[in-house]
């Protein structure tokens, strides 16, 4: 059904089960002015990074995801190749940073499909939106929260320090009302990542098919 239970996992089940038209990107309510460098914050970009995360969709599987040393534009926002591993095979999705905000985008027949998933500036219950534009015809907008901001967090026995918790909902409009398709839990640690990640996909089509998935860092290497 998909093609990965990554982090950006629900976006693969969205690319699969929708044509992908045209990205829009607007975004308010997050006053930013500096940019953020790929080897600082919460998302370290340099080439030779990887992750490796328990996935529990599959029974003792583990995704390793590593930073290639690839670029490419994505509406004027410079995007780093990630590559990841998964039990179900290998595939490609896009990381960038910019003026404190971090996006993941998949590309499905050429056309980028972008989240913006968190502002390492915002203050907790500060949300955005963004508008993700029409996929297979349907208006689609992202919103996000910063949830909580942790001192530490302990994800599989180990503790991180300085931790943002964001949540990002997806949704569709229908006949004019937005309906949720997706929603995501990211744990960002500073100078590593994610460090944690939890998706849930609704049953939008009555197909039974919810979708639920978590995964959580095991080790990592930042270059």
């Amino acid at each position: 059904m998909m093609k990965t239970l990554g982090i950006v996992a629900a976006l693969y089940c969205l690319a699969i089960l929708c044509s992908c038209q045209k990205e829009v990107e607007s975004h308010t309510d997050i006053p930013v002015t500096d940019t953020t460098a790929a080897g600082e914050g919460y998302m370290p970009l340099t080439a030779g990074t990887y992750w490796v995360y328990k996935d529990s969709g599959f029974s003792n599987a583990y995704d390793t995801s590593t930073v290639l040393d690839e670029d490419t534009i994505i509406n004027t926002i410079t995007f780093t190749k990630v590559h990841t591993v998964s039990a179900i095979g290998d595939n490609d999705a896009y990381y960038a940073i910019k003026d404190h905000k971090y996006y993941f985008s998949i590309e499905e027949d050429s056309i980028p499909v972008t989240m913006l998933v968190l502002n390492d500036t915002a203050s907790v219950g500060s949300s955005w939106e963004y508008d993700m534009g029409a996929i297979n015809g349907v208006p689609t907008r992202g919103t996000g929260t910063t949830v909580e901001k942790l001192a530490t967090f302990t994800v599989q026995g180990k503790t991180y320090a300085e931790v943002i918790h964001t949540q990002y909902v997806l949704a569709f409009n229908f006949l004019g009302t937005y309906t949720d398709f997706a929603t995501y839990d990211f744990y960002f640690a500073k100078g590593i990542g994610v460090v944690r990640s939890k998706v849930a996909i609704s049953d939008v089509l009555g197909t039974g098919d919810g979708i639920t998935a978590t995964q959580e860092l095991i080790d990592y290497s930042i270059k």
